[in-house]
C-alpha cells in the first residue's frame, strides 16, 4: 500500500487548495520516511470541529486542527481542520489561507507520527520541523535587496 490520500469538505462551499494540501501531506510522510499510509484530510467549520474538541478533548471551543490516529502500522491517520479557524489565524498571522492550511495539515501530521508540542523544548522542535514543511511547500517571495 502507498501513501493514500484524500480531501474531504464537510460543509465547506469555498474553494480550497486541495492539490497543495495532498503535496503537504505527502511531503511531510515522505520527509519522515513514512512509505505506507492512509491520510484523510476533512476540512469543516467551526461547528463541527468544535463538536469533535469538546467530545474527545473536553474543550468548549473551535480549534485549528485535531488529529485521529486510527491506525499504527500502516498508519491512517484523520486530520479535521477547522477552516474558518484557518482564516481568523491566516489574517492574525498575515499569511495567505492556503499557507495556514499547508501548516495546519504538517502540524497534524506532525502529531500523528509522534511530535508533541506541550513542552517548550518538544515545541520548538516540532515548530522548527513543521515551519522547514511550510517553507518547502509555500515559498515566499525575496523582498527587496536594501
Amino acid at each position: 500500500m502507498p501513501l493514500r490520500i484524500a480531501i474531504f469538505r464537510n460543509g465547506i462551499r469555498e474553494r480550497l487548495p486541495a492539490a497543495l494540501l495532498r503535496r503537504a501531506a505527502e511531503t511531510v510522510l515522505r520527509g519522515e520516511a513514512v512509505a505506507k499510509a492512509t491520510v484523510r484530510i476533512i476540512l469543516c467549520a467551526d461547528e463541527e470541529i468544535h463538536e469533535l474538541n469538546r467530545r474527545y478533548l473536553q474543550h468548549d471551543y473551535p480549534t485549528d486542527v485535531l488529529t485521529f490516529v486510527l491506525e499504527d502500522a500502516p498508519l491512517e491517520v484523520e486530520l479535521y481542520i477547522g477552516v474558518q479557524q484557518a482564516h481568523r489565524q491566516a489574517q492574525e498571522y498575515g499569511v495567505p489561507v492556503e499557507e495556514e492550511l499547508v501548516r495546519l495539515t504538517v502540524h497534524g501530521l506532525l502529531h500523528a507520527l509522534g511530535y508533541d508540542d506541550q513542552a517548550p523544548a518538544q515545541q520548538r522542535e516540532m515548530v522548527a520541523r513543521q515551519e522547514n514543511y511550510v517553507a518547502q511547500l509555500c515559498p515566499r517571495p525575496a523582498g527587496p535587496l536594501s
